[in-house]
This record gives structure tokens, C-alpha cells and sequence, in this order.
């Protein structure tokens, strides 16, 4: 994965492979740690990291309320913080603001330099409802916020392969019966 996305970029989502019997599997196997994992991107970013796996740094946190410290990254709490945070990491391009506890795609922000905030169907949508978007947000699993990050591009290769510009993603977990 290379470069830095333009919010302009046509947003593109394809179809999530998620299974009832994969999601009752994964309660009845998954440890409570696993399960956190599993839920929190941050928590697994961090579990990576300590293990010498490359992440993208998250930049910021909203409305953060547990989960794993996430070490450099601004803490924003309030409209006001937002909007200043914002301002000063838009400078190193596109951001993005996706809820940590993700769901294929649901809650994803895209900030551009510009200030044009796009959701996740590519649409432009008002900052005020990005704000109050973030700042409210609660998850059935946790109170973990949202992270943002530097919008990155597919690498031209992937781009051909699969016809869209943003970053295609694979999830797989695993889990094993004890």
C-alpha cells in the first residue's frame, strides 16, 4: 500500500463474507483477550505492534472511553478539540475517521484538505453531522471511539486488479476449539 487517497476518489465497497454460524463460533472459542482483540482495532494494532508488525499510526482518538492507551496518538473529546486536531493533521493530507470497534465499513469518514467530509457511501455530508457523528458515538461492544488516520491508495497494481482506488482489506480470524 502506497501513497495518500484524495477524498475526491470514487469510494467503492464490495460484498463482506460474514457468517451467523462464524460469529457463534467465534463467542463460544474466542477468551475474553481474543474477543477484545477481535472487537478493538486499536487493542489489535497494539498486540501487533509489540509483536514487530507494521501499522498504520492512528493519529487521533474521539470520544475513546475504553480499551487500550494509545501512545502519541490526540485525544478528542469535544467540537472545539475536534475541529483543532483536525486542522492540524489535515496539513499531512487526507484523513480518515473509522469507528475502532468497525463493522465492514459502517461509520468510515473521510476528511479531505479541502474540509469536504465524505461518509462511507462517498457522499458529502455536513461537519456538524461528522462531529456529532463521532463525539456520540457507542458500539454493543465497547466504548472505543473512533481512530483517525492518514487516507491511503491502493497501489496501482491493486487498483487494476480490482477496480477501485482506496484500500482493499482482508480480515480473517481464526479461532480453534481448546
Amino acid at each position: 500500500v502506497t501513497g495518500v487517497q484524495t477524498c475526491a476518489l470514487p469510494i467503492c465497497w464490495r460484498e463482506y463474507v460474514v457468517g451467523n454460524e462464524l460469529k457463534a463460533f467465534l463467542e463460544r472459542t474466542l477468551d475474553r483477550d481474543d474477543r477484545i482483540l477481535s472487537r478493538d482495532k486499536a487493542a489489535f494494532a497494539q498486540h501487533d505492534r509489540a509483536r514487530g508488525l507494521p501499522w498504520l499510526p492512528t493519529l487521533a482518538v474521539i470520544n475513546r472511553r475504553e480499551g487500550v492507551a494509545i501512545d502519541g496518538a490526540a485525544v478528542i473529546e469535544d467540537e472545539p478539540q475536534l475541529w483543532s486536531a483536525l486542522e492540524k493533521l489535515r496539513r499531512g493530507g487526507d484523513l480518515v475517521a473509522k469507528p475502532s470497534c468497525g463493522e465492514r465499513g459502517k461509520g468510515f469518514f473521510c476528511v479531505s484538505r479541502e474540509w469536504v467530509v465524505r461518509d462511507e457511501t462517498g457522499t458529502a455530508i455536513d461537519r456538524r453531522v461528522f462531529a456529532r457523528t463521532v463525539l456520540t458515538y457507542t458500539h454493543r461492544l465497547g466504548n472505543f471511539g473512533y481512530l483517525v488516520q492518514s487516507a491511503l491508495a491502493s497501489h496501482p497494481e491493486m487498483v487494476e486488479l480490482t477496480g477501485i482506488h482506496t484500500v482493499s482489506s482482508v480480515r480473517i480470524e481464526i479461532g480453534r476449539a481448546h
